[in-house]
């Protein structure tokens, strides 16, 4: 069984959550990305179709990781995006503040 909240991301960018990634979640989330981030890799392409939940702690974090890729010329797509952060991503209104590729592209404009 795999621990919720845990974070990979390899030398080509692409990152992949598991778990939950909620207020309990999210610390650790962060930790490990920063951990990749202090060894110079960076998100490029985040898979999120491991993510069992969303909260807004988690919708913050991704706000997070978007604005620190702009700061730097970069961009960061999610893709397979669950429903749960879509929503969330429509109820405050921050749809347009992140980059979704795929079907959460389409779900997020609407």
């Amino acid at each position: 069984m795999t621990q919720d909240g845990q974070f990979s991301l390899d030398d080509a960018g692409r990152a992949r959550i598991t778990g939950a990634l909620t207020l309990d979640t999210v610390t650790r989330v962060f930790r490990q990305a920063e951990q990749a981030a202090a060894q110079g890799r960076h998100i490029a392409d985040l898979d999120l179709a491991d993510v069992s939940r969303v909260d807004s702690s988690g919708l913050a974090l991704l706000l997070e990781w978007h604005s620190l890729a702009q700061h730097d010329g970069r961009v960061m797509r999610i893709r397979n995006a669950p429903t749960g952060l879509l929503s969330l991503t429509r109820l405050c209104e921050a749809s347009d503040l992140m980059v979704f590729e795929g079907r959460a592209a389409v779900a997020a404009a609407s």
